[in-house]
């Protein structure tokens, strides 16, 4: 029976490597960049979801404000010359937020929903003092 148990734990060390992976958790290189006011850690593949943008749907997008930038795991740094590109995917809005307020004892209630429209953006590449890396 110990035997069993063993080899199930490496079984599933063995797993939780290769899912990682799979997910990419371990990517090469990333970028953090700042779209609508927010940050965002894109990797060339990814796929965004940043505050909506007044483009069409296959049109291109060039993101010019780099926070920081890693070429090689366990390296970042603050870019001097760095962009990265993406394509517009898609445009839509979020899930439905629930706003509710509400004062005790005063028979005050009041419901409102809000659903934030989006640009899903998929990142293309990342250009970094003439080094690129695209998707």
């Amino acid at each position: 029976m110990l035997g069993k148990v063993q080899a199930h734990k490496e079984f599933s060390a063995i797993r939780a490597l290769t899912v990682r992976d799979q997910v990419g958790w371990r990517k090469a290189m990333y970028a953090v960049i700042r779209a609508g006011g927010k940050q965002y850690r894109v990797a060339p593949g990814d796929v965004i979801q940043i505050e909506k943008l007044d483009l069409a749907d296959g049109e291109h997008i060039q993101f010019n404000e780099v926070l920081a930038v890693s070429e090689a795991e366990g390296q970042i740094g603050k870019p001097v010359n760095a962009s990265v590109t993406g394509q517009i995917v898609e445009h839509g809005r979020g899930d439905k937020i629930l706003v509710f307020h509400y004062k005790r004892k005063k028979q005050y209630k009041k419901l409102n929903g809000h659903r934030q429209p989006f640009t899903a953006v998929k990142i293309t590449g990342i250009a970094v003092d003439g080094k690129e890396l695209t998707a």
